[in-house]
């Protein structure tokens, strides 16, 4: 997180040398952008996985022992009640 948040502000540093707003609208805009880049980085991190990854994902692969060499083995049964992902338009 240090690392990725340091190469961020590399960057930023960059761009400020490299570039200058025309107004007082590009400058907020800019801060508003790094900002929300920040907070949308941070709440990232401290946010678990989505309660349907994982069910659209599995829905699609099957399941292969390690020891059968290379045998499928046949997939779970399907939810009986609808996937969150479902809804998803």
């Amino acid at each position: 997180m240090v690392v990725e948040i340091s190469m961020l502000a590399a960057g930023v540093s960059l761009y400020v040398r490299t570039t200058r707003a025309r107004d007082r609208i590009g400058y907020y805009v800019f801060v508003a952008y790094v900002g929300l880049l920040l907070v949308v980085y941070v709440g990232d991190r401290f946010s678990g996985p989505s309660k349907c990854c994982r069910p659209c994902v599995d829905r699609y692969r099957r399941r292969v022992s390690s020891h059968s060499m290379g045998v499928v083995v046949r997939p779970p049964p399907r939810f009986a009640h609808r996937s969150c992902c479902e809804d998803v338009e």
